[in-house]
């Protein structure tokens, strides 16, 4: 069965999506679902702007660092879309 790809205009409106959910609601899980979303624009196969993958990654960084200063314990290590200086966070709630 072929893997079907995500069109990008869902992708972005879905990011907007959980940051104004984040917004809102400042539930750590979001972050990551947040972050991975942008892993998945920026890497899109559409996605032909080099200014919105610089963005993209930008915003990784810095909803990672969201995530390093909201929480102190470990996430799962098998979460490999987390960089590994980030590996041993875990949320509060």
């Amino acid at each position: 069965m072929k893997h079907l790809q995500t069109d990008l205009a869902t992708l972005i409106s879905s990011t907007f999506y959980l940051m104004s959910r984040y917004a809102r609601s400042q539930d750590k899980q979001l972050i990551l679902a947040i972050h991975k979303h942008l892993i998945l624009i920026e890497h899109h196969p559409d996605m032909q702007s080099e200014t919105i993958r610089t963005t993209c990654n930008r915003l990784r960084s810095y909803w990672l660092h969201l995530l390093k200063k909201d929480t102190g314990t470990a996430i799962l290590e098998e979460n490999t879309d987390i960089p590994a200086a980030y590996s041993k966070l875990s949320f509060l709630q």
